[in-house]
């Protein structure tokens, strides 16, 4: 039994730079991801450090919208994220191409 009452925060994903550009290639302009980052980077005010200083094309501080990592981690989290590696996350096709195209696991932020 139970729903989803024990979330109780938002999570911040821009989405995948292929579907922006697929848009942009279907004839709408203005939304091809080199387009829309500026907007991101804009409104982002990125309280993560590791994001930050690995990603600062990609990243910004100073924006309207607070994105930091949830600063409660549940004990079964950590063991089964210890025990997760890149090799499962793409055998189920969960990634994204980040910074310079590099295959890399999507970690999620929280506003």
């Amino acid at each position: 039994m139970g729903g989803s009452s024990s979330i109780n925060y938002m999570i911040y994903m821009r989405g995948n730079r292929k579907d922006y550009d697929g848009w942009a290639a279907r004839g709408n302009p203005g939304w091809h991801y080199k387009e829309v980052l500026h907007y991101f980077l804009k409104s982002e005010d990125n309280k993560d450090h590791d994001i930050l200083h690995s990603n600062p094309e990609y990243h910004h501080r100073g924006g309207y919208q607070t994105v930091e990592r949830f600063p409660y981690q549940d004990n079964n989290i950590r063991v089964r994220n210890a025990r997760l590696s890149l090799d499962t996350f793409t055998s189920l096709d969960i990634y994204c191409y980040g910074y310079k195209n590099s295959k890399e696991v999507m970690k999620t932020s929280d506003t």
